[in-house]
């Protein structure tokens, strides 16, 4: 049941927000959901952490960190020092906006960190704050 619940969660959460949002491809959902809930499960995220994360506020927490970590190494975005990887543009439908996906991660893994929590954490808070491509369910 607390799986079902997390689901929900992320389901409605990433349809909110704003920016230009491509919809995730149907190939690729049952992974990001399993992924989302196995992070937030070993985590024992906080679901009030959880709902900033799908109304895309990335509090600056531990938990945040750790779970923004957790869930790009699930789906293989992210690699094992915070960083995105060039494998985000796998969501996007064009031509075009794999281009300005992979502009946005090159630039926003130029942030520097402390340790691969915070990298994972400032880079996808530049990659939210100036991707002209979000993505949802």
């Amino acid at each position: 049941m607390y799986s079902i619940h997390w689901m929900v969660l992320l389901v409605v959460g990433l349809v909110e927000g704003r920016g230009t949002y491509i919809q995730i491809p149907k190939e690729f959902i049952d992974d990001s959901v399993k992924a989302s809930v196995h992070c937030a499960d070993e985590l024992g995220l906080p679901v009030d952490t959880l709902n900033k994360f799908l109304s895309n506020v990335f509090e600056d927490s531990l938990a945040m960190r750790k779970y923004i970590y957790c869930l790009g190494s699930a789906v293989d975005v992210g690699d094992e020092n915070g960083n995105l990887k060039h494998s985000l543009s796998k969501y996007a439908r064009t031509d075009k906006r794999k281009a300005e996906v992979i502009k946005t991660v090159d630039e926003c893994n130029k942030e520097e960190a402390s340790d691969k929590y915070e990298k994972a954490y400032k880079v996808s808070t530049c990659f939210l704050n100036t991707s002209p491509v979000q993505f949802k369910l």
